[in-house]
């Protein structure tokens, strides 16, 4: 069973229950699994299928629990970007996964996701411009994209 089965069964049985706090907003069990199941049609319409990684470029908070549910619900991976991630490193990481979409936070409270694709899709469905999934996300492990590790040396030097 993977997590996103878990919380809907969790907001079948007690639907009221807090699922997520914070200091900002308090979501139901029940609100949590509607706006994922929201977010997961949304993107299943612009043809995010299993095994396709999705850039979720959102602050830690509520909305990205609502996010990385709704992506998991599409049998996608998420590729986790951190919003203070200058532009050349988010897009270095969205190329070295193959995601094709990205879900960023809603451009008024309460609204829906703001979704950006970054390939042209033709009519059956197949992507032009990236190389086809090599394998395909199968079990809970998977639902995370490791990247190749980026960074600087930092060199000390003693006075």
């Amino acid at each position: 069973m993977h997590i996103h089965d878990l919380v809907t069964a969790h907001a079948q049985r007690t639907p009221d229950r807090l699922a997520v706090v914070s200091s900002a907003e308090r979501i139901t069990y029940r609100d949590l699994d509607a706006r994922a199941n929201q977010l997961a049609r949304r993107l299943r319409d612009r043809q995010v299928r299993p095994g396709d990684k999705v850039g979720v470029q959102i602050a830690r908070s509520p909305l990205s629990v609502i996010a990385a549910l709704g992506v998991l619900k599409t049998g996608a991976a998420y590729v986790p970007l951190d919003v203070d991630y200058p532009p050349r490193r988010v897009a270095a990481m969205l190329e070295q996964s193959g995601s094709c979409v990205v879900v960023s936070p809603p451009e008024r409270r309460g609204g829906p996701f703001r979704l950006t694709d970054l390939a042209f899709r033709e009519p059956s469905g197949s992507r032009v411009g990236l190389a086809p999934p090599t394998r395909r996300c199968c079990s809970p492990r998977d639902r995370r994209v490791p990247l190749k590790p980026s960074g600087c040396r930092i060199e000390r030097s003693c006075a």
